[in-house]
């Protein structure tokens, strides 16, 4: 299968959720902006429900991916969950429609426990470097799953922010890099706190 072609109907069905849901994108919608025949739409995928849950994958590698690429072992824990954080709100920024995407999808019928218990790679790798800030003495002694919630959650607030927010991060007061150490201050253990040193 031609996987470019497949890449750019589903880049046209992401931008078209984020214009107009997922009530108004029909496959005729996506055949015109992806500049495909509405035929080719059903050679890669069976109907709309597969190309929308095909879209979440999707949607989950293109931010696995910018995580991976960002992330340097050789630099310090600390130094890594700020490039982290920075690598995923300027995702956001430079790509808004994964935000409204995943807002849409996690409060529509398409969401389901089975769906989220999947392997999702982002996941799976979020887990493993909260996993190695955990062995290494770097993280407080917190759940993984709480500490998705608190980095993600604000990674995706700041996000929200710098996008909507009518003045965006002008005030230093709420400048992300500074919401970023504020979280860290909060999930950081004693010992390792100052995050020096490598995480090998």
């Amino acid at each position: 299968m031609n996987s470019e072609k497949k890449n750019k109907i589903l880049e046209s069905t992401l931008e078209i959720v984020r214009e107009h849901g997922f009530h108004g994108c029909p496959m005729s919608a996506v055949a015109k902006k992806g500049g495909v025949a509405v035929g080719t739409i059903y050679h890669y995928f069976e109907g709309k429900d597969e190309l929308i849950h095909e879209l979440y994958h999707y949607v989950v590698d293109l931010i696995y991916q910018s995580a991976l690429e960002g992330d340097d072992v050789s630099k310090s824990f600390k130094e890594r969950y700020l490039d982290l954080w920075k690598n995923l709100v300027q995702l956001y920024c430079i790509k808004p429609a994964i935000l409204i995407f995943f807002e849409l999808y996690n409060n529509s019928s398409y969401y389901s426990s089975e769906i989220y218990s999947k392997e999702n790679k982002f996941n799976r790798w979020l887990f493993d470097f909260f996993g190695e800030g955990l062995a290494s003495g770097y993280l407080r002694p917190l759940n993984k799953e709480v500490l998705a919630i608190l980095v993600l959650g604000n990674i995706t607030t700041c996000a929200k922010v710098n996008l909507y927010h009518v003045n965006k991060f002008i005030d230093k007061e709420i400048d992300p890099g500074l919401i970023a150490n504020i979280i860290w201050e909060g999930i950081k253990s004693e010992a390792h706190g100052n995050g020096k040193g490598s995480v090998k």
